[in-house]
């Protein structure tokens, strides 16, 4: 977590839609700061403000679980037919 001036600029960030409250790192955080860092997410997409106002905005968690599906998925294939 970054603070400027006692201030959270990541929670900041999420509150204006700019960022992604990523659930992957999350749990590393105090209680506090997930519910904050999840409220403000949840209220920027309803407010369809920032990143949540685009067409075809993806969080960075869906993402990322599909491109690692799409990896561990893949399966080498013998150019020998075999």
């Amino acid at each position: 977590m970054v603070f400027v001036d006692g201030t959270d600029a990541g929670l900041e960030l999420i509150k204006e839609g700019f960022a992604w409250a990523y659930a992957k790192y999350l749990p590393e955080a105090s209680l506090e700061t997930q519910q904050s860092y999840t409220a403000a997410q949840a209220a920027a997409q309803a407010a369809r403000i920032g990143l949540w106002g685009m067409a075809l905005t993806t969080s960075a968690n869906d993402r990322y679980s599909r491109s690692s599906k799409r990896i561990n998925s893949f399966r080498p294939r013998s150019i020998f037919g075999g």
